[in-house]
C-alpha cells in the first residue's frame, strides 16, 4: 500500500500470495477483527497466516500486536515510527530474522524469549534505556544496534556470545566487554576509548570519536567523529574504508591521506570543506569518495583512474565544473542549490544517478547522458515528453510519490515496468557496484 489509508483490513482481503506490504504513514488500526459466526464472538487476524515475508508498519501505527497474529512467514518487521505498545510473548513469529523497533519504543526486554530464535538482526529504538538482561536476545543475533539513550553496562557474557556488529548512540558511555567474535563496533560520539581497552583479535571494524589508545588494531573499516586523534593511532596498512568527521587543509597537505596505500571508501562528514584535489588523496587504490553537506569547493579528478561512485551534499553548487575520471558509474547529488546541470557536465560513463529531494531540474537527453541504467529521483520528478534513455531499466521514486501519475502520464505509460518504489536498502545498488562486502 502506498497511499493514505487509516481503515481496518478485513480478513480474507490480502491474499496470500503476497510477500511484501508497506502500510500508510496515517495507518492505526488494530490487527484484528472482531466478528460474529453462528452467534459466537470471533477474532480473526487481519493477515493471512502464511505468505507475507516483510511488513512495515508505517509511521503511527501504535496497536497492541496480540500474540499469533502476525503471519508465521514474516522475515522482516518493522514496527512504526511512533509504535512504544509493550510486546507480547508470541507476538513477533518465531520465523522472523531481521526487526526494527521505530523511534520511540521504550519498554523492557523481557520475559525472556520476546524474540524468535531465528532473529539475526536486532535495531533498537532511540528513545530505548533499559538494562539488558541474561538471555533476553536469541544466541542467533548477529547485528545489535542500540539508538541515541542507550546507556547500559553491557559486561563479558550479556550479550550473544556470537554477536559480529554492535552499534552504540551518542549517550553510550557505559562499560562494554565486546565478545571475543565481535567483528565491528561502531561508538557513539561521547564514548572514551583507552589503552585498558580490550579489543577482541577478529575486529575488523570500528567507529570512534574519542580514544587514547596509541593504535588500532589492523582494521579495515574505520569511521573517526573527530580531528584530533594522533596520527599514529590509524592502522595505514589495512584500513580499506575511512570515514572522517573533518580534516584539516594542512593536514591534507601532509599526504595524510595518501599514506593508506589500500584505502578504497573515503568519506568525510559534515564538518568538511577544504579545498581538495587528486593529490591529497591514494588515487591507486580509492573506489568511492563521499561529501557531507557542507562540502563546496571545485573539483578535479581526472586522474582518479579506479574511481567508480562520488556523493555531493547538500551545498555542492560545482557539478558543472567539476572534472570526473572515465571510470565513474554513480553519483548520488544531494544538492539542494538550484544548479542546472548543463549538457555534457555529467561523464558519459555514468551508469546511476540519485537526484536530492529537491531537485527540480527537467529530466530529459539534453543532459543526462545515454548510458545512464538506474535513476533514483524521491522528490517530485519533471519529465521532459521526448525523455528517452535507451539503457534505462529502472527508475525510483518515493513511495508517497503522486506527482509523477497526475504529471507525467505519458512516461509512466511507457516506463511502467522498470519504475519501482525506493527503499532505503536499496542503498545495496551503490554498494554491489563496488563490490564492498
Amino acid at each position: 500500500m502506498y497511499i493514505d489509508y487509516n481503515q481496518p483490513i478485513l480478513p480474507y482481503s490480502i491474499p496470500n500470495t503476497l510477500r511484501e506490504i508497506v502500510l500508510p504513514f496515517n495507518f492505526n488500526q488494530s490487527l484484528t477483527f472482531n466478528t460474529v459466526e453462528n452467534n459466537v464472538p470471533k477474532t480473526i487476524p487481519c493477515f493471512p497466516s502464511h505468505g507475507l515475508i516483510s511488513l512495515d508498519l508505517g509511521t503511527e501505527f501504535n496497536q497492541t500486536i496480540p500474540s499469533f497474529v502476525l503471519p508465521q512467514t514474516l522475515k522482516t518487521l518493522y514496527l512504526s515510527v511512533h509504535y512504544n505498545q509493550p510486546l507480547l510473548l508470541d507476538a513477533i513469529p518465531q520465523s522472523c530474522t531481521y526487526i526494527s523497533m521505530g523511534k520511540v519504543y521504550n519498554h523492557p526486554l523481557y520475559p525472556c524469549g520476546l524474540f524468535p530464535s531465528s532473529l539475526r538482526t536486532l535495531i533498537l529504538s532511540d528513545q530505548f534505556n533499559h538494562p539488558i538482561e541474561y538471555g533476553q536476545l536469541p544466541e542467533t543475533l548477529a547485528d545489535l544496534q542500540f539508538g541515541t539513550n542507550f546507556n547500559q553496562d553491557l559486561p563479558l557474557g550479556l550479550l550473544p556470545t556470537f554477536l559480529l556488529k554492535i552499534s552504540f548512540g551518542s549517550n553510550f558511555t557505559s562499560i562494554f566487554e565486546p565478545s571475543p567474535f565481535t567483528r565491528k563496533i561502531k561508538f557513539g560520539e561521547n564514548y572514551q576509548i583507552t589503552n585498558d581497552h580490550l579489543f577482541p583479535t577478529t575486529l575488523n571494524a570500528i567507529g570512534i570519536k574519542n580514544s587514547d589508545h596509541e593504535q588500532l588494531p589492523n582494521v579495515y573499516k574505520l569511521k573517526v567523529h573527530s580531528n584530533v586523534i594522533n596520527p599514529h593511532f590509524y592502522p595505514t596498512e589495512s584500513l580499506r574504508l575511512l570515514e572522517l568527521s573533518n580534516v584539516s587543509l594542512s593536514q591534507l597537505e601532509t599526504g595524510f591521506l595518501t599514506n593508506f596505500k589500500k584505502l578504497q571508501f573515503l568519506k568525510f562528514g559534515d564538518n568538511f570543506d577544504a579545498p581538495l584535489n587528486e593529490n591529497h588523496l591514494p588515487k591507486d587504490s580509492l573506489l568511492s569518495l563521499e561529501f557531507g553537506i557542507p562540502f563546496n569547493q571545485p573539483l578535479s579528478l581526472s586522474n582518479m583512474k579506479k574511481l567508480k561512485y562520488i556523493k555531493f551534499g547538500e551545498r555542492y553548487t560545482y557539478i558543472n565544473h567539476t572534472i570526473f575520471p572515465d571510470s565513474i558509474q554513480a553519483i548520488t547529488y544531494d544538492s539542494i542549490a538550484n544548479i542546472k546541470i548543463l549538457s555534457d557536465s555529467l561523464p558519459q560513463s555514468l551508469e546511476f544517478i540519485e537526484l536530492s529531494h529537491s531537485f527540480f531540474q527537467k529530466l530529459s537527453n539534453d543532459w543526462l547522458p545515454n548510458s545512464i541504467k538506474e535513476i533514483v529521483h524521491c522528490g517530485e520528478p519533471i519529465i521532459d515528453p521526448d525523455f528517452y534513455l535507451i539503457n534505462l531499466r529502472k527508475f525510483y521514486i518515493n513511495r508517497n510519490n503522486q506527482s509523477i501519475l497526475n504529471d507525467n502520464l505519458l512516461f509512466v505509460n511507457q516506463y511502467y515496468n522498470i519504475i519501482e518504489v525506493f527503499k532505503q536498502n536499496q542503498n545495496n545498488i551503490i554498494k554491489k557496484l563496488l563490490e564492498f562486502k
